[in-house]
C-alpha cells in the first residue's frame, strides 16, 4: 500500500461543563460529544523524499510544526524510524476557529492514516495516549461516535449509538481562541456536571428529550459579546429546529431538526438575515 483516504469528520458538543480549573492551568469538563458527517478528506501518500508535504484547498493554512496534521505525521516518521515521507492532501470543509474541532479530527485521522499505511504496531491503548499530546480533542475524534468526555477531555466513556438527526450549522463570519474563551471562565461559571438526562435521551433515541437538554458553559460568556449567537438560536428554534446550542468554545451554533426541509428553509433564512454567516448541513453519525 502507496498511499490511503480518509474522512476526519466534525463533533459538536451536546453539552459542556466546566467542572475545575487544574494546577497545570487546563480545566477539567464534563462534555457529551458527538460526531457528524461535515468532514476534511486526507489522502496520505508515501514519498522516496524525507520529511511531511502538505497541500491544501486553504491557501494561508499552515503546512508546517504550526498544523497538527504535519506534526503527527512528522512525529510518527521519527519515533518510528520510518523509511519514508508522507506528501498529505487535506481537503478542508469543516471550518476553521469554529467549535468543531476541524484541526483535531485531521490529526485523528493521519494518526489512523499513518498507522494503516505502514503497519504501525501501536495498540488502541497506545494510539490514545499519542492522540492526548495534540489536544483535548483528538482522542474523541479518534474514537469518533457518542461519547461523555471528562478530565481535559481525554477520558472517554463510550455512550449507545445516537440516532440518526438532521444537524444544521451556522458560522458567523468570525473566529474565536479557545484559549481566550477559557480564560473567561470564573468561578461562578463552573459547576458539577449530571448529563444523566440527555445520556438517558440518547439512550431511548428521543431526539426531541436530547435537544431540550443541550448545554454550553460558554455560550453566555460568548454571547454577552457577540449576541448573534443568540439570535441565531433562536431563529433555528423558531423555524422548525428541536432545539440549539453553540458547539465548544465557539462561534458556530447547530441545532437539530426532524426534516431536512425545515433545515434547509432556515439556513436560507440565517444567511439572509445575519450575513456573512455560512451554513453547513450534516448528520449525526
Amino acid at each position: 500500500m502507496n498511499e490511503i483516504y480518509l474522512y476526519a469528520p466534525a463533533k459538536i458538543n451536546l453539552t459542556l461543563d466546566i467542572i475545575s480549573k487544574r494546577p497545570d492551568g487546563y480545566h477539567n469538563i464534563s462534555s457529551v460529544m458527538q460526531t457528524i458527517s461535515l468532514s476534511d478528506s486526507i489522502k496520505i501518500e508515501k514519498t522516496r523524499l524525507p520529511g511531511v508535504k502538505i497541500l491544501s484547498n486553504i491557501n494561508w493554512l499552515a503546512k508546517d510544526e504550526n498544523n497538527l496534521v504535519y506534526r503527527i505525521a512528522s512525529d510518527l516518521i521519527n519515533e518510528y524510524n520510518l523509511d519514508f515521507g508522507v506528501r498529505i492532501k487535506l481537503f478542508k470543509r469543516i471550518p476553521i476557529g469554529a467549535g468543531l474541532a476541524g484541526g483535531s479530527a485531521d490529526c485523528a485521522a493521519t494518526l489512523k492514516g499513518m498507522i494503516e499505511l505502514f503497519d504501525l504496531r501501536i495498540s488502541t491503548c497506545k494510539a490514545y495516549k499519542i492522540c492526548e499530546r495534540y489536544g483535548a480533542d483528538v482522542p474523541f475524534c479518534f474514537m469518533g461516535g457518542t461519547a461523555l468526555a471528562k478530565g481535559i477531555g481525554n477520558i472517554l466513556h463510550r455512550l449507545p449509538n445516537h440516532p440518526k438527526t438532521y444537524v444544521l450549522l451556522a458560522k458567523p463570519k468570525f473566529s474565536l481562541s479557545t484559549e481566550k474563551i477559557y480564560k473567561m471562565i470564573k468561578a461562578k461559571d463552573m459547576r458539577l456536571s449530571d448529563p444523566k438526562k440527555i445520556i438517558n435521551a440518547i439512550k431511548f433515541k428521543n431526539r426531541k428529550a436530547i435537544a431540550a437538554n443541550f448545554h454550553n458553559t460558554f455560550e453566555s460568556i460568548v454571547t454577552s459579546s457577540h449576541p448573534i449567537i443568540a439570535q441565531i438560536k433562536e431563529t433555528m428554534i423558531k423555524n422548525g429546529g428541536l432545539g440549539a446550542c453553540m458547539s465548544g468554545s465557539g462561534p458556530t451554533v447547530f441545532g437539530y431538526y426532524d426534516n431536512f426541509e425545515d433545515a434547509k428553509k432556515t439556513a436560507s433564512l440565517i444567511e439572509n438575515t445575519f450575513p456573512p454567516t455560512k451554513t453547513y448541513f450534516a448528520k449525526t453519525l
